[in-house]
């Protein structure tokens, strides 16, 4: 018989009632199954971090520069606004056409013109005025190609370093060159409309460098890190200069056919929307309008005069293009197309032109527009392979003046509106290895000074703003490598000159510190790319890209985009 004590003692409950065994039991193997469970999480979770340290991914990912807002006046180099002025264009004796034995054509749709005016007139905004995009739109920036430098830098300028790298491929032909990036930072509307990867539409600030690369492609790019924001646009055909966005902030991009020699050379338009090819306008081999039959380049940079909705594109062929739109950008539906007219054409001839087929020691001169144009209000200043620049009224199709530059203009030409009066500056080569710096009135064309150096320039020259106020710094290639020089605007005498290892095509970009200091940054041919105090000359900061460099810089913030040998790449500057 089992005694009593043997039995658990169990405390009496209020009610008498006596809770059951398996409850506890049951709680027990909750409580267990809950410990499993955040065992099982912490190993999964130690796993997970484990990978994300080893390939330096989410939190452990190193973290990419943040891009600030930028607003589209934030242009240091840029010329200020100026008021709507009286100043008109006009020749002397000595800068009439008829001086230079300049003749002109004018051709819309197969038919010879007689004479002609625009319907919807052309008056090109100061350079500061140029887009309402924050950004880098066109080579140098604007109409006045004035500037590559959007915003500033907040460090000082004493270190360069390798942000990022992009590799291209190789170029399709040769005796191309790659041009100058484009940057833009978009906003939000805009990046939710065009064909962007899911995680670069949501980003706040996206500022996207778009670049048309000698291997047949359309990069485009996130300038924090490099990462590619959509897919490339595979256009077939080598580009040989700088592409264009539309300054009205319309998704709209232009890009030159470069080809080699005499092969297809078009003028391109594509959507930034969906990337797809929009228009083409140019000649399988040659324009019949053209006098130069071997070469069918378009090389410079175009430039849109918004008001008139009209491309304005000179051509290696020796024509300039003007071709209104008739754009429709339908900005809260998201669609853009266009619907061009037949282009007006302008062609020219002069004293000593001829065709490169036709040229007989070194007396003849080039036709062709290589260099990259500048506009002022109704005029255009375009100068050519023959050393021959012309001022013409956009909005009559007629020369101006011109004026003899002596030697080829592959630098763009570089517009200055100040309170004394506007100006250009100028930089050419002859054959015989001079290289020609230029000042001229750019209301009449006459010469205000000229420098004759021994080698060539090939990049565009940049104006001293702020702190530099008063210089032009233009990169002048010799036998034995460069020299970045540093001239007094208004005497042409030279201030400082800092020596290049290599010789080369890369234009001087004026860069400004939050605090006012003012530097230029340039690259050598052989891919080192240096930083120069702007008043004295003196170094500050280099690196070494490892690369032939062509290319000319863009510089967004403190992040300066351009080309060195097959690779793209972002330099952080400070």
């Amino acid at each position: 018989m089992r005694r009593q004590y043997d039995r658990p003692y169990r405390r009496p409950t209020p009610t008498g009632y006596s809770r059951p065994r398996s409850r506890r039991r049951g709680r027990l193997r909750v409580g267990r199954l809950i410990i499993v469970l955040l065992i099982f999480a912490a190993i999964v979770a130690g796993i997970v971090f484990g990978i994300m340290f080893l390939t330096k991914s989410g939190v452990f990912a190193e973290s990419s520069p943040q891009i600030p807002a930028v607003t589209p006046s934030a242009q240091p180099g840029a010329s200020a606004s100026l008021p709507v002025d009286d100043l008109v264009a006009a020749a002397t004796a000595a800068t009439a056409p008829a001086a230079l034995g300049l003749q002109t054509e004018l051709q819309q749709n197969g038919e010879t013109l007689a004479s002609f005016n625009r319907t919807y007139p052309i008056s090109f905004p100061s350079g500061g005025a140029y887009t309402s995009l924050a950004g880098l739109t066109a080579f140098r920036g604007n109409n006045y190609r004035d500037t590559a430098h959007l915003g500033t830098v907040e460090k000082s300028v004493a270190r360069l370093n390798e942000g990022w790298s992009f590799d291209m491929g190789a170029a399709l032909t040769e005796n191309t060159a790659a041009g100058q990036p484009i940057i833009i930072q978009w906003d939000a509307d805009l990046r939710r409309m065009m064909n962007l990867y899911d995680g670069k539409k949501s980003k706040d600030n996206l500022t996207e460098v778009i670049f048309s690369a000698t291997d047949g492609k359309l990069y485009f790019l996130d300038l924090s890190d490099g990462s590619a924001t959509r897919a490339p646009i595979d256009m077939g055909f080598s580009v040989n200069g700088s592409a264009a966005a539309d300054p009205r902030g319309y998704p709209l991009l232009y890009v030159g056919q470069g080809g080699n020699g005499s092969g297809p050379a078009y003028m391109n338009i594509y959507s930034l929307i969906d990337g797809q090819l929009l228009y083409r306008c140019g000649a399988e081999q040659q324009d019949a309008f053209a006098y130069r039959s071997s070469y069918q380049r378009f090389d410079a940079s175009p430039l849109i005069a918004s008001d008139a909705d009209t491309l304005v594109w000179p051509g290696e062929n020796g024509i300039l293009y003007t071709i209104r739109l008739n754009s429709d950008f339908d900005r809260a539906a998201g669609t853009v197309s266009i619907s061009p007219d037949e282009p007006v054409k302008y062609r020219y001839t002069a004293s000593q032109y001829a065709d490169d087929t036709q040229i007989s020691g070194q007396t003849s001169r080039l036709y062709g527009f290589k260099s990259s144009p500048a506009a002022w209000k109704n005029y255009l200043f375009a100068a050519d392979n023959g050393g021959l620049m012309q001022c013409i009224d956009l909005n009559t199709m007629t020369p101006v003046y011109a004026q003899d530059l002596g030697g080829s203009a592959d630098a763009a030409l570089l517009f200055e509106r100040t309170d004394d009066g506007a100006f250009l500056y100028s930089g050419a080569y002859s054959a015989d290895h001079s290289a020609h710096i230029l000042k001229l009135n750019a209301i009449s064309g006459e010469v205000i000074w000229r420098k004759d150096l021994s080698g060539s320039v090939e990049g565009s020259p940049v104006l001293g703003s702020g702190v530099l106020n008063g210089m032009v710094f233009f990169n002048v290639s010799g036998a034995s490598g460069g020299q970045l020089i540093a001239f007094d605007k208004d005497t042409g005498d030279i201030a400082w000159q800092y020596p290049l290892e290599y010789a080369g095509t890369s234009s001087p970009v004026a860069l400004y510190t939050a605090d006012g200091n003012g530097y230029i940054l340039q690259c050598d041919g052989g891919g080192k790319l240096v930083v120069v105090d702007g008043k004295t000359g003196q170094e500050t900061a280099n690196i070494s890209l490892g690369g032939e460099t062509q290319g000319s810089p863009a510089i967004f913030g403190d992040i300066a985009v351009m080309q060195s040998g097959q690779k793209l790449f972002g330099i952080k500057i400070g």
